[in-house]
């Protein structure tokens, strides 16, 4: 359990610092005429030999607010852009899932609920790995001794009945577990939500 509360802790610090550096003048001065919008987010990630730029800004588009999430090769030059959508919900997690080569998992916030995506960088473009839902932030775990890739962990809630009481309160009963395998995610449902992070034994 240590370890779980360290990763997220990492992770929202990460995105903490993340935030702040935007607020802060860039190194080389004024951000490129590419990147119009209000920025909120800017990371470098990557497969170890190419670096991708993550560009979060928030744009407004019809009298609502959007954020655009792009990613760039290497510099923000609109040549350079390799990926980019919209979104109505609001980035608070920037999070890769191995050290080196690795995933890079986005959480967004929408009202009470959680919607995450997960890309990876193939070929020389990057693409949507996985999109899911959550009641409650993803948690993040490795299954196994060595292992090098976090598997993702999303909790499934709902109304159970107090025994003494009576009365239902929405608690976690099951958890779906996400497996980076083959270049590709293996979902693993209803697990018993005490027995999640035992799931890979």
């Amino acid at each position: 359990m240590k370890s779980i509360k360290y990763i997220l802790f990492v992770a929202l610090f990460v995105l903490g610092g993340c935030a702040a550096s935007t607020q802060r003048p860039p190194q080389s001065g004024a951000l490129p005429p590419e990147v119009k919008g209000s920025l909120r987010l800017l990371i470098p990630w990557g497969n170890g030999q190419t670096v991708i730029q993550t560009v979060i800004e928030e744009i407004d588009s019809a009298g609502y607010k959007l954020r655009n999430l792009a990613f760039y090769k290497d510099s923000l030059k609109e040549n350079d852009r390799l990926f980019s959508i919209n979104s109505r919900d609001y980035p608070v997690g920037i999070i890769p899932l191995k050290d080196n080569s690795g995933n890079l998992l986005i959480i967004w916030m929408s009202g009470v609920a959680y919607h995450f995506s997960v890309y990876a960088y193939k070929d020389g473009n990057v693409e949507s790995v996985l999109e899911a839902n959550s009641d409650i932030y993803p948690e993040l775990f490795y299954e196994k001794k060595g292992s090098e890739d976090l598997s993702i962990l999303v909790t499934n809630m709902d109304l159970v009945k107090n025994k003494k009481t009576k009365e239902k309160n929405v608690q976690p009963v099951s958890a779906t577990l996400y497996r980076w395998k083959d270049g590709q995610y293996v979902s693993v449902p209803n697990i018993q939500w005490a027995k999640r992070f035992s799931s890979g034994k």
